[in-house]
């Protein structure tokens, strides 16, 4: 084994170590390698599929096994091989999570439940454009859907259909990150954590009124100050009635240089 190959696998060995679970059994248990064919170890698939999930295509991905002699498959046998592994990556989440993340038992805690939402686009082939939206609420510690619904595309993505309840959490994109949407989770008592843009969220002060100004921190302005570093856009917060913190900034202005 060259050197290079000696340290990538060390430092596998070590992530692999981390997983509280015996890998082999549960791939033959959830049909994800039930035969070594083309992979000496679970480890070994698993790591394959995790270079083709964040980095790699599949033909680059199986190569790249090749050349570390972890796998000898084919492009179209690692897609399939990556499709039957779907229940195994579930078993490795809900494994994984706990260990993570210290979850407080129902009743107990602020938080009582867990959300992530997010919708996707459905249209038939050869169609011109958006025909249906599937919403779901994915329970990431229970490993199922906490509510699914399928509307027309005039339907948005929102919040007004899932029913929240005080001691829930909702993790969403920026598609959600407007006040109609976020004033649903505050009026049920709910805790989200949106992206959200700065121009879909009017900044008031505790009174009521319009903000107006944007003192810059401390650090923003010893950042600015500083020789051959790039400005940073004022940054404040406000907090609302609801006891709630946001975190907004005004992004600056970049002069169009005239082409010469």
């Amino acid at each position: 084994m060259s050197k290079i190959r000696q340290t990538l696998a060390q430092d596998w060995n070590e992530v692999v170590a981390l997983i509280p679970d015996n890998l082999d059994a549960s791939a033959a248990k959830y049909g994800a390698l039930r035969r070594h064919r083309g992979f000496h170890s679970a480890a070994d698939l698993l790591r394959v599929i995790l270079i083709y999930a964040t980095l790699l295509s599949l033909r680059t991905a199986a190569l790249w096994g090749l050349g570390l002699q972890i796998c000898d498959i084919s492009r179209q046998a690692l897609e399939r091989q990556v499709l039957k592994s779907s229940a195994w990556l579930r078993h490795l989440l809900g494994v994984l999570l706990p260990t993570l993340v210290k979850v407080p038992a129902a009743g107990q805690g602020g938080i009582q439940r867990v959300l992530v939402r997010d919708a996707s686009v459905i249209a038939r082939p050869g169609s011109p454009g958006t025909e249906w939206r599937l919403h779901v609420s994915w329970h990431p510690f229970h490993l199922q859907p906490a509510h699914v619904s399928l509307t027309d595309a005039h339907t948005g993505e929102g919040l007004e259909d899932i029913h929240l309840q005080a001691g829930d959490l909702v993790l969403a994109d920026r598609a959600y990150g407007l006040w109609r949407t976020i004033q649903i989770a505050l009026d049920a008592l709910a805790s989200f954590i949106i992206r959200l843009t700065w121009s879909n969220l009017p900044l008031v002060t505790p009174t009521g009124q319009p903000s107006t100004s944007w003192p810059g921190c401390t650090t923003c302005r010893r950042r600015s100050s500083q020789p051959k570093s790039r400005s940073v856009p004022p940054l404040t917060r406000c907090s609302d009635p609801y006891g709630s913190w946001s975190a907004a900034y005004r992004p600056t202005k970049r002069k169009r240089r005239g082409k010469k």
